[in-house]
């Protein structure tokens, strides 16, 4: 016999009589069966513990998974910025390049008009033109705040930047099939030879906000700030020729829309390397710049359209 049994059957040889023995028997077996009771409360207190050590394991492992992927994350997303990084800086290094060169070329090219002081000349034109694009900018969103306050249609936003001044808008003066005058003043320079340059272009002089007139319908290839002009207006017309209306105050048109023979798409102004209000008019052939410059006075002639002075 155990230990335990032998213990139990000492204490029922030990009672006293019959209701002792009764007694203690059953004190015995309420005492086998509490203590089966703790030894399965034990049991059960085991197997959640082995379960939730079993769970601590997985989210511990889980964690250490997580923790890989957002490092394995983050070492990617570093090398993507540090080649995004690269590609800045090497475009930023191009395009301070090519900022330089085309610095060198519009210097190089003032000095060529005959500037005198080509640098200054830059300096003063390039702040001029980003306080107009600045003008510009404010301007074009102060319009578009009145326009949302109208319930009605409004009419086209103006370009550029300055006042009006009350100059010639008595409408265009026409010539013969789709040309017209491009503003109305006197014509104050021609085009040729001038200051141990040329003067690619004919100039009308005119106080500032004279109307100026599309010479003939085309579409706007450029409008805003130019080189030397301060402000210009580009238009390839149907005849294919490129009329060119620079030193503008204030544009009316934008890139891309077409434009009638007589519309007034700018006004005269002072911008850029001018020496007094007035519309500097070119005309390029076969729809190209710059290297096919011609005589605008001629051109405008044979078109039924007349300036007065330097021949016509």
């Amino acid at each position: 016999m155990n230990g335990g049994a032998l213990t139990s059957s000492a204490a029922l040889l030990d009672s006293a009589g019959p209701g002792e023995l009764i007694q203690r028997a059953a004190m015995l077996d309420y005492v086998a069966a509490n203590h089966l009771d703790v030894l399965n409360q034990l049991e059960v207190a085991k197997v959640a513990q082995a379960n939730a050590d079993s769970a601590a394991r997985k989210a511990r492992d889980e964690q250490a998974a997580a923790q890989q992927a957002a490092q394995a994350a983050k070492e990617a997303a570093d090398a993507q910025l540090a080649a995004q990084q690269a590609t800045y800086e090497q475009v930023s290094a191009q395009k301070a390049s090519y900022d330089a060169q085309l610095q060198a070329a519009q210097i190089h090219l003032l000095q060529l008009q005959g500037a005198r002081d080509a640098y200054q000349a830059w300096a003063a034109q390039k702040a001029a033109e980003e306080a107009a694009a600045a003008a510009a900018a404010e301007r074009a969103a102060r319009d578009a705040a009145a326009a949302a306050k109208q319930s009605g249609g409004g009419g086209r936003s103006a370009g550029g930047s300055g006042g009006g001044g009350g100059g010639d808008d008595s409408g265009p003066v026409a010539g013969s099939g789709n040309y017209v005058k491009p503003a109305n003043g006197r014509v104050s320079s021609c085009f040729g030879a001038r200051w141990g340059v040329t003067h690619y272009g004919v100039d009308i002089a005119a106080p500032i906000g004279t109307a100026i007139y599309a010479a003939t319908s085309g579409v706007v290839e450029r409008a805003g700030p130019a080189t030397g002009f301060g402000q210009a207006v580009y238009v390839l017309g149907n005849d294919g020729a490129v009329t060119v209306y620079g030193h503008v105050n204030r544009y009316f048109v934008a890139p891309g829309e077409r434009v009638a023979a007589g519309e007034k798409i700018a006004e005269v102004g002072n911008r850029g390397q001018s020496t007094g209000p007035h519309l500097h008019f070119e005309v390029h052939t076969h729809g190209q710049m710059y290297s096919s410059q011609i005589n605008p006075v001629p051109w405008l002639n044979a078109r039924g359209v007349y300036l007065g002075g330097c021949g016509g």
